[in-house]
């Protein structure tokens, strides 16, 4: 099917610039406004929370499996990525447009010395990857009087 511009009287669109609002402008404005992150983007998006005891890293990476991720710590660098090996499709259906198929990222992370990385632990549930990292617990210096000898 195809449309023929036509020349426009003021306030008045046309059927192609109807599609052209549809189809362009409308999801690119969603992406970013609505969701607060590109439609397109590369960089996986992420919440910090803090609490008393912790912060949580979470990270919204949906289709990946559990042993899709690795996560270390290496002096102050929290690391976090995911691969994911994407098989042949199966069957008769063809792609004809593909734009979700997130295949791997990678994020990191300046720790500050507070974080207890011995106890960071993590889960992924529901799409999201759940990092906890405890902080320290402080040394706390109780007033004492010494005697001179």
């Amino acid at each position: 099917m195809t449309f023929t511009k036509q020349t426009q009287k003021p306030f008045e669109k046309t059927i192609n610039s109807l599609f052209e609002d549809l189809f362009q402008q409308v999801p690119s404005r969603l992406s970013q406004e609505e969701f607060g992150w590109p439609l397109h983007t590369s960089r996986t998006p992420v919440n910090i929370r803090e609490n008393e005891q912790s912060y949580t890293v979470e990270l919204m990476a949906p289709g990946f499996q559990k042993s899709d991720f690795s996560i270390s710590m290496e002096k102050n660098q929290l690391a976090i990525s995911a691969t994911k090996n994407v098989e042949a499709e199966q069957g008769n259906d063809k792609v004809v447009r593909r734009e979700f198929s997130l295949k791997a990222f990678s994020r990191s992370f300046t720790i500050d010395e507070k974080i207890d990385s011995s106890k960071i632990s993590a889960k992924y549930e529901n799409g999201i990857l759940l990092v906890n990292l405890p902080r320290k617990e402080e040394v706390k210096i109780t007033p004492q009087t010494i005697a001179v000898q």
